[in-house]
């Protein structure tokens, strides 16, 4: 596997971490009510599925244009806002269950 397909597969953990945090989440049975399952923590991690594939695209981007300082600033942008993304969503997640 060279360097490339490693970081890919490397930014497409972020994905399924949100997957299987979305499938813990779900099928739970604990104190945090169905509805705000509903109304906060699944946009979230739907967010952070929609920040993992923008992520993806800008490093596909970046590998078809080595050269292009602006689309590397696009991709560390980008791995800056899911980074916090899942802060956030880390931050909600302890606030709901503790």
């Amino acid at each position: 596997m060279d360097k490339e397909e490693n970081l890919y597969n490397q930014i497409n953990q972020y994905y399924k971490f949100a997957d299987e945090l979305n499938t813990e989440i779900t099928k739970s049975n604990d104190v945090v009510s169905i509805n705000d399952k509903a109304k906060i923590l699944l946009p979230m991690i739907d967010d952070l599925k929609t920040t993992a594939d923008q992520l993806i695209e800008n490093y596909i981007k970046c590998l078809k244009d080595k050269g292009n300082h602006i689309l590397m600033d696009n991709l560390k942008q980008t791995l800056n806002e899911l980074i916090e993304k899942i802060d956030k969503c880390k931050n909600k997640i302890y606030e709901l269950y503790k």
